[in-house]
């Protein structure tokens, strides 16, 4: 949702604007279930924030003033204890990643670099 507008103002638009042909175009119809689905789990916090980062719908960025260098969050960070409680397979998860232990690496079935 670009700045300024609201969630009332993004689904006037998604449901009221012609120049999506929804009902022919079959990528434009699962993209509207893709978004219809991030809305209806929208207050369960967690399980949109899953939806939008398994599909990459709707097509957002983080605000003005996000945190995490105003970036979404890839992933999930490791819990601070696993590296002295399982430093072995601590390492080789990370090293699968392909990246540091932090919020910003992308994981293996994340459709887009959201960010």
């Amino acid at each position: 949702m670009p700045a300024g507008l609201t969630l009332d103002d993004f689904a006037q638009d998604f449901y009221d604007n012609d120049a999506f042909p929804w009902s022919t175009d079959p990528v434009m119809a699962l993209k509207r279930i893709q978004i219809q689905r991030w809305v209806a789990s929208f207050d369960q916090g967690l399980q949109s924030w899953i939806e939008w980062r398994r599909t990459g719908q709707p097509e957002i960025k983080a605000g003005a003033a996000a945190a995490n260098g105003g970036k979404i969050p890839q992933r999930f960070a490791y819990p601070s204890d696993e590296s002295a409680r399982n430093e072995t397979n601590y390492k080789a998860a990370v090293t699968l990643l392909g990246g540091p232990d932090d919020l910003n690496t992308r994981v293996w079935w994340d459709v887009t670099e959201n960010n």
